[in-house]
C-alpha cells in the first residue's frame, strides 16, 4: 500500500509513472539486498543450529532472486527478446491501445532503472545505514527488557523479520477485506 501511495504522490503530478515506478522498484531491490546482506554476514558469524541454518539459504536465496530481477531489468539481450516476444504473432491479440501504453511503460521503466543503475551504491549505503541502526535499536530494546541474546543472533533476527514484514500477506485473508 505504501508503494503505491508514493507512486500516486511521486507520479501524478508530473505524470511520469514509469520513471517513478523504476526508482521505487531500483530502491527496493537495492534496499532488500542490502537488508539480505546483512542478515546473512550476521547469520553467518551467528551460524544457529537447528531450523535457524535454513534462514541462511533463504536469506541467499532472496539475494540470488533480486539479482537475477536486477540483471533482467537492466540487461538489453532480455529487453530486445522481451520486445521481440511481445511483437510476435501470438500476442497479436494483444496490439491495441492498452497493449501500446503497456508496452510503453514497460519500456519507460526499463529505461529509467537503467539510468537511475548509477545511484545503486548511494542508495545501498544509506539502506545498510538504516538497517544497522535498526539493529542496534533493536539490541539496546533487548537490553533495556534484559534478554539475553547475543548481538549477532538479534541482527539476523531482525533482518529476517524486515523481509517478512515487506511481504505483502495479511493473516486474516479475506474477512479483512470484508470488513
Amino acid at each position: 500500500m505504501a508503494s503505491a501511495v508514493k507512486l500516486y504522490r511521486l507520479a501524478g503530478p508530473t505524470g511520469q509513472w514509469g520513471e517513478v515506478m523504476a526508482g521505487l522498484a531500483l530502491t527496493r531491490v537495492v534496499n532488500m539486498a542490502g537488508l539480505l546482506a546483512l542478515g546473512v554476514l550476521f547469520w553467518a558469524i551467528d551460524m544457529p543450529q537447528g531450523a535457524g541454518r535454513w534462514v541462511g539459504v533463504a536469506m541467499i536465496g532472496g539475494i540470488a532472486a533480486l539479482a537475477l530481477a536486477h540483471s533482467v531489468m537492466v540487461s538489453p539481450a532480455v529487453n530486445r527478446i522481451a520486445r521481440n516476444v511481445l511483437s510476435a504473432r501470438l500476442f497479436a491479440w494483444l496490439q491495441g491501445k492498452v497493449f501500446e501504453k503497456t508496452r510503453r511503460l514497460a519500456a519507460t521503466v526499463v529505461d529509467s532503472y537503467q539510468l537511475y543503475g548509477d545511484m545503486v551504491w548511494t542508495i545501498a549505503a544509506i539502506g545498510l545505514v538504516r538497517h544497522a541502526l535498526g539493529i542496534v535499536s533493536f539490541v539496546m530494546v533487548a537490553h533495556a527488557l534484559d534478554v539475553q541474546i547475543s548481538f549477532m543472533t538479534i541482527a539476523w533476527v531482525r533482518v529476517v523479520l524486515q523481509a517478512v514484514m515487506m511481504l505483502p500477506i495479511s493473516p486474516r485473508g479475506e474477512k479483512m477485506a470484508k470488513e
